[in-house]
C-alpha cells in the first residue's frame, strides 16, 4: 500500500458511501521518528466500517533491556530506520453488541 493508493481509496468511499468521521493521528516513537495514521469511518452496506493507513519507519533491531534484579522494569528498544518506511492498512468493523471495533480480517474479502 502507497500513499497515492490511500488517496485513491479515500476519494471512491466518500463518493460512494460518504465519511461519517476522518482524522489524522500523529505518535512519537523517539529519537525523531514518528508514526502517523490517517483514518476514516463509513457506513457501508456491512455495517459500519473504519479503514486505518499507517507510515513508520522500518524496525531494524528490537532489543529487550533488562536487569535480573528483583523489582527491576524491563524496556523494548527499538533501532528504526532514518530512510525507509513501512505503511499499512487496517480495517475494522464496528460490533455494535459489544460496542468495539473488531478487526477485519483480510481473508474474508478474497
Amino acid at each position: 500500500m502507497n500513499l497515492e493508493k490511500w488517496e485513491e481509496i479515500k476519494l471512491n468511499i466518500k463518493i460512494s458511501f460518504g465519511v461519517i468521521d476522518s482524522g489524522n493521528e500523529i505518535k512519537d516513537l523517539g529519537d525523531g521518528h514518528q508514526r502517523e495514521t490517517d483514518w476514516l469511518e463509513f457506513e457501508s452496506p456491512i455495517g459500519k466500517v473504519k479503514l486505518e493507513y499507517s507510515t513508520s519507519p522500518l524496525v531494524l533491531d528490537k532489543r529487550n533491556n533488562f536487569s535480573n534484579r528483583v523489582g527491576a522494569d524491563t524496556k523494548m528498544i527499538y533501532k528504526y530506520s532514518d530512510d525507509e518506511d513501512v505503511s499499512y492498512l487496517k480495517a475494522y468493523q464496528w460490533d455494535q453488541d459489544q460496542e468495539e471495533w473488531k478487526v477485519i480480517d483480510a481473508k474474508s474479502f478474497s
